[in-house]
């Protein structure tokens, strides 16, 4: 039975992150907001530490939690949807600390639109510190709101109301061993063709401690994995490879479609996602890291590594998965 006094519901997927989703539920207690029509859901997605005790922690807020057979983040953030109350649904993954304001600027900027989903700013956590965010943002009042293509949606912090997610048909996972990856792009592209319009919040901050940023080898190892998914999504909606700029140059070449200068990308691409000439590069990284040579430098020698990643991931999704029908 929904209860009426709730107005905004924090919905967290989680999964054996039990430390940090403390981190994340203690921030959400500092909050610049009235409690009493707060509701923080954790949906916890099969973990196997002791997650579960999260329940008797004492919070200002209401919070419910709901526990679920291992089936991925967008089947949890489903499952929390149809348990909320709130008329307005804060989608929070569970390693990002929020900012004081962040809830209430979310509130705000959804206030009086329709048919709108608001982001938040997500800033990665080790390369800013919270206290660069204690001073006032360098933007004025107008400009705190921003129009933004629907790709900018990140499953981590988005605002939409509770009858627009379960009206786009909430999240849906591309399959049974992807269940977390590229759904926020799959709802938001639905969201899109719905209508559906994206606005940036530039003051709702929220600071992510994403460990699959920490090296090298975790980076190209999420990619690998991402690019791979990204044929299944393909698969689901071919419109969908003009949109995303990381799979530029790694697709097939369209002899009749494709510019020449692009032909040559694709071309210079292949030669270089050997895992030769892979090899080669990753060893001249870590030479170049070590001896501290220019930042420039090494940044754009881990792009160029990432980005034949990249291309070998989604090279290996076409073997396992099959083609993508041309959309042309």
């Amino acid at each position: 039975m929904r209860d009426f006094s709730i107005s905004l519901s924090v919905i967290i997927p989680t999964y054996n992150r039990a430390p940090i989703l403390a981190a994340t539920l203690d921030a959400i207690a500092k909050s610049n907001i009235d409690m009493n029509r707060l509701e923080v859901i954790v949906v916890d997605d099969g973990s196997s530490d002791d997650t579960w005790a999260i329940q008797s922690n004492k919070y200002p807020f209401l919070l419910r939690y709901l526990h679920q057979p291992n089936q991925g983040d967008a089947l949890a953030r489903n499952n929390g949807a149809q348990l909320s109350c709130g008329n307005l649904l804060v989608f929070l993954d569970d390693d990002i600390t929020v900012t004081p304001d962040l809830l209430a600027r979310l509130e705000i900027a959804h206030r009086d639109r329709k048919g709108v989903i608001v982001l938040g700013m997500l800033i990665t956590a080790n390369l800013r510190g919270l206290s660069d965010f204690e001073k006032p943002m360098d933007v004025r009042h107008s400009d705190l709101l921003i129009e933004v293509p629907f790709t900018e949606l990140q499953s981590g912090l988005f605002a939409i109301s509770r009858q627009d997610f379960c009206n786009i048909r909430m999240g849906q996972p591309l399959a049974p061993n992807y269940l977390s990856v590229w759904c926020d792009v799959e709802f938001a592209y639905r969201a899109d063709l719905a209508g559906f319009s994206f606005i940036r919040c530039l003051n709702a901050i929220g600071f992510h401690h994403d460990n699959t940023q920490r090296n090298l080898e975790t980076k190209a190892s999420r990619l690998r994995r991402v690019a791979k998914a990204g044929v299944l999504l393909f698969q689901r909606h071919p419109q969908l490879q003009e949109h995303l700029p990381m799979f530029l140059d790694k697709t097939e070449i369209i002899w009749r479609k494709d510019p020449p200068k692009l032909i040559a990308r694709k071309i210079a691409r292949t030669l270089a996602s050997t895992m030769l000439a892979l090899r080669v590069f990753e060893g001249l990284y870590v030479v170049l890291s070590v001896f501290g040579r220019p930042s420039l430098l090494v940044n754009s020698l881990e792009r160029w590594i990432l980005g034949g990643h990249i291309y070998r991931g989604y090279r290996q999704g076409l073997i396992e998965f099959g083609p993508i029908k041309p959309d042309y």
